[in-house]
């Protein structure tokens, strides 16, 4: 059976070793989380411990049981579910979402405060696959450091070529530098995982100072992740991009000279050696486009579970119309969402469109970002259905 904890006081470390890994999914993504756990029980080191922690709200019964049942034989390593339904509803009209995101993106912040009894977490997006032990993050030395984790090489490629910023008017340089205070783009990190020391998160007091920053953005283009960033520029160490190697960077050549030469070569020393963790970023996920670079690695663990069929069925069943006259498959659902809601969304637009016109000051850049928002939205609804 599964174990479902609602309350904090019962969380409390399984293990003599305080080695937590925390993850956060709805049950949109459960037969993914499905297949993130059983990559590290597949990559487990057995002198270690294994207490894995999920973050939900809505995953299914069935899914829970599922998932815990992956390791149901191993003395080792445990699973448990703990509700974030109390926690998430204090903030929920200020958990702004885009995109893929959904509101479990949002748990991290709670970490501190529901793992008080912890003194360390390893976090993990579900997301990603892992390849190898990953026992060496449970030890590898903080320093000073609250977090430790990966640059994040695609928001410094974009900052390089001040590439502009979807639903606002400013670049990916001007919008780190403005908007979320980040001084030095190369310092951007890529939260899908970190390795954390909740005692010092403690007494940062995490949770009111990423709601305080939270407020003052309210539309984070990479919503909390640009969140965190912004809270923790300097309380983060960087380790190597092995352990969080992004997936949708399928051709390499254009990071050259657009991130710091040591961040390219290790990006394809991972690459070419094997990533420890492989975080399955981007749209074009390998359930969607399974001929892709390093699809492979998820794959080999998808079949390792009781989700596989059903990841293939539901993939095939969504993407049917486009099967049949292309060879790239668009991702389906993300635009399902601003077609249903074209409409409003148009009207919206020439709303903020005639008062960023008869606006000044501090007024029209709200309504000017209002109206690029509403105009990205349009814009996916259509190329959504020309695409479809």
């Amino acid at each position: 059976m599964f174990n479902t904890i609602q309350d904090v006081k019962q969380l409390k470390p399984l293990f003599k070793s305080d080695n937590l890994i925390i993850m956060s999914s709805d049950n949109n993504y459960a037969l993914y989380l499905g297949v993130c756990v059983q990559s590290i029980i597949a990559n487990q080191n057995p002198k270690y411990n294994y207490d894995i922690v999920i973050l939900e709200d809505n995953i299914t019964d069935n899914n829970k049981k599922l998932i815990s049942n992956l390791c149901a034989q191993r003395k080792n390593i445990a699973v448990r579910f703990f509700n974030m339904k109390e926690f998430a509803e204090r903030y929920k009209k200020l958990f702004y979402v885009r995109a893929q995101f959904s509101m479990a993106t949002y748990y991290r912040f709670f970490i501190p405060e529901i793992f008080y009894q912890y003194t360390r977490a390893l976090y993990l997006d579900c997301d990603l696959v892992v390849c190898k032990d990953i026992s060496p993050l449970f030890t590898m030395d903080m320093k000073q450091n609250y977090i430790l984790t990966t640059p994040d090489i695609q928001v410094i490629n974009d900052c390089s070529l001040k590439q502009p910023v979807d639903g606002w008017s400013l670049s990916f340089d001007k919008y780190l530098a403005d908007i979320l205070k980040i001084k030095n783009p190369n310092r951007y990190f890529q939260a899908g995982m970190m390795i954390m020391d909740i005692n010092k998160l403690k007494k940062f007091d995490m949770l009111s100072k990423c709601i305080e920053r939270l407020k003052e953005v309210k539309h984070p283009v990479y919503v909390d992740q640009d969140i965190l960033n912004s809270v923790f520029y300097n309380y983060v160490g960087f380790i190597d991009l092995k352990w969080n190697h992004v997936y949708h960077v399928q051709k390499t050549d254009y990071l050259a000279g657009n991130i710091p030469d040591v961040m390219y070569r290790e990006y394809l020393k991972a690459r070419e050696e094997g990533p420890c963790v492989l975080h399955l970023t981007g749209r074009q996920k390998p359930w969607i486009r399974p001929n892709q670079i390093l699809a492979e690695c998820f794959w080999q663990y998808a079949r390792q579970t009781p989700f596989y069929e059903e990841i293939i069925y539901r993939n095939v069943l969504l993407n049917q119309p486009t099967i049949q006259t292309k060879q790239d498959i668009p991702l389906f659902l993300p635009n399902i969402k601003d077609v249903l809601n074209y409409k409003n969304n148009y009207i919206k637009y020439l709303k903020y469109k005639l008062l960023t016109k008869l606006s000044w000051g501090k007024k029209h850049s709200k309504y000017k970002q209002k109206k690029n928002i509403y105009k990205n939205k349009i814009k996916n609804a259509r190329n959504f259905l020309k695409d479809n």
